[in-house]
């Protein structure tokens, strides 16, 4: 059976730690825009750290894909 419990967690982790620290802006997203970067090498951290600040928002996607095939099915 589907919990709201699993995306109300999934989104807190999301929004505290898959954003952190905020300013002066989000580090998922200065990541994201360095990978765009051709001149900048990643290093085995900075893919870890990507890594470790997706993982909340991959596990929102994943528990908003059970919630949608729950309601449909």
């Amino acid at each position: 059976m589907f919990s709201y419990k699993a995306i109300v967690l999934w989104l807190f982790l999301a929004i505290s730690l898959g954003l952190a620290p905020y300013f002066p802006e989000p580090h998922i997203y200065q990541k994201i825009i360095l990978m765009g970067d051709p001149s900048f090498t990643f290093a085995l951290i900075d893919w870890f750290d990507l890594g470790l600040h997706s993982l909340p928002w991959i596990g929102l996607m994943i528990c908003f894909y059970n919630w949608v095939k729950h309601k449909c099915s």
